[in-house]
């Protein structure tokens, strides 16, 4: 029997949304994670400086080096945004649901839901945990790796 190969797993950067695009790249290489999300714009309310990766500049240019220096690759872009002087339709209930737990820690039945999926399909994970906020960046992005390969080996 041939073994699978391992699935690509990223780091979506609602994981670790106070940092900064380059910042992201550097804390989603010391995790292990070979992919990111990133986002394109600040989000200013969770306390990041306003930034703009849609025009050239140096955050830009320094995110791009980083990339290039670390290996890691950008799976997908976001910048969906919500914020007071900006209003726009929200679904009902949407941001009511709280603190969002790492794989394995909720009662979501995730493992049997990622066997449902075509062994190529890569996994992120956004997982902005309340309760561990306060933890430098990287620690947090480490925790998540290690919660999600946890839930792809399973698979193995």
């Amino acid at each position: 029997m041939a073994l699978s190969p391992r699935r690509q797993i990223s780091l979506a950067h609602l994981t670790v949304l106070d940092t900064t695009p380059p910042e992201l790249v550097s804390v989603a290489a010391a995790a292990g994670f070979r992919t990111i999300g990133i986002r394109l714009t600040a989000t200013p309310s969770v306390g990041v400086p306003p930034y703009d990766m849609l025009s050239e500049g140096p955050l830009l240019r320094e995110t791009l080096r980083r990339l290039a220096d670390t290996g890691i690759s950008v799976l997908d872009t976001e910048f969906l945004r919500f914020e007071p002087e900006h209003p726009v339709a929200i679904p009902e209930g949407f941001l009511e649901v709280r603190g969002r737990l790492l794989p394995g820690e909720g009662v979501l039945p995730l493992a049997e839901l990622v066997a449902a999926l075509p062994g190529n399909v890569p996994l992120a994970i956004e997982a902005p945990c309340r309760a561990t906020a306060e933890l430098p960046a990287v620690e947090r992005a480490k925790r998540a790796y290690q919660a999600l390969s946890a839930l792809v080996s399973r698979e193995d």
